[in-house]
C-alpha cells in the first residue's frame, strides 16, 4: 500500500512539473500614421533673398513631435537629401536645403512623436534658374565613382565667378554634379561687392567665413 501511495505522489509531482506556466503576453503599442495637408502658403522660397535654392517651412502638425524632411532626389535615394530636427511640438519652423534649380522639387515631411507615431505630408517647391555666373551642373561620371568611398553630404565650391566680377558666388554640388545650394549676395547692401582670395570655409559652429 505504501508503494502504491508513493507511486501516486511521484506521478502527481511529475504531472505538476509538466504544467507550463503561462507567460504574460506583451502587446506592443500600435503605431499610427496620419496624413495631413501642407498649404502652399506654409513655404517661402529664398526667405532672406540670398539663397535661391533654400526655403523656409512653417506649419502646425496634427501631433506633437520632431520633424524629418526629405528633398526627393532626381537620381533616386542616393541623391535625396534628408534632415532631422529637434523641434518637438506642434508648431514648426524649419529650413529646407538642397533644392534643385529650375525644377519642381518634391519635399516629404514627417512629424514623429516619442511613441513613434507619425504624421506625414509633402509639398512641391518650384525654383528659378541659377545666377548667370554659376554652371547648371558639374559633369561627374558616376559610372566610375566608388560610392563606398564617398563621404555623405554635398561639396562646397569656392567659386571665383561673379556677375560679372563681384560678388563671388560659392555653391554646393552633389555627387551627381547637380547644384544644390548657392549664396548670392547681389542684392545685399553691404556684401554685394563680396570678394575673397582664399575661398569660403565652414567653422565648427556651422558658420561660414571668407578670407
Amino acid at each position: 500500500m505504501k508503494k502504491i501511495l508513493l507511486g501516486i505522489i511521484c506521478l502527481s509531482l511529475i504531472a505538476g512539473c509538466r504544467k507550463d506556466k503561462k507567460k504574460p503576453v506583451i502587446t506592443e503599442p500600435e503605431i499610427t500614421i496620419t496624413e495631413f495637408t501642407l498649404p502652399e502658403s506654409s513655404v517661402t522660397l529664398d526667405p532672406y533673398g540670398y539663397s535661391p535654392l533654400a526655403a523656409l517651412l512653417k506649419f502646425t502638425s496634427p501631433i506633437g513631435g520632431h520633424t524629418e524632411i526629405e528633398v526627393v532626389g532626381k537620381h533616386g535615394a542616393p541623391s535625396s537629401i534628408t534632415q532631422t530636427f529637434t523641434d518637438d511640438g506642434t508648431n514648426h519652423s524649419i529650413p529646407i536645403l538642397g533644392l534643385y534649380a529650375d525644377y519642381l522639387n518634391t519635399v516629404k515631411v514627417s512629424v514623429i512623436d516619442a511613441k513613434g507615431n507619425r504624421a506625414k505630408s509633402s509639398i512641391t517647391i518650384q525654383t528659378g534658374t541659377l545666377p548667370v555666373n554659376i554652371p547648371n551642373y558639374i559633369n561627374v561620371d558616376v559610372s566610375v565613382t566608388d560610392v563606398n568611398n564617398v563621404e555623405p553630404g554635398i561639396n562646397l565650391v569656392s567659386s571665383f565667378a561673379g556677375p560679372p566680377t563681384t560678388p563671388r558666388t560659392p555653391y554646393m554640388v552633389d555627387h551627381f554634379g547637380d547644384i544644390r545650394w548657392c549664396l548670392n549676395y547681389t542684392r545685399h547692401p553691404q556684401l554685394k561687392d563680396l570678394n575673397y582670395d582664399c575661398g569660403i570655409a565652414r567653422l565648427a559652429n556651422g558658420n561660414y567665413f571668407f578670407g
